[in-house]
């Protein structure tokens, strides 16, 4: 599956399965938004990557 360029938004990005999801395809080159309540953890995630290809947006 061709990943770099791809767009992927993820609930659950914060942590869990979620945060390694969006880890493996942020390394591969794809753009993610990651969806979450909890909202410290999900920017702290935002920031420890490339900030081009990820962004973090908080959920209720």
């Amino acid at each position: 599956m061709k990943i770099q360029n791809a767009r992927a938004v993820i609930t659950g990005g914060a942590s869990g399965l979620g945060h390694a999801t969006a880890r493996h395809l942020v390394a591969q080159g794809a753009r993610v938004v990651l969806l979450d309540v909890q909202e410290e953890q999900g920017r702290a995630a935002a920031r420890r990557w490339v900030p081009t290809r990820i962004s973090y947006a908080a959920t209720s």
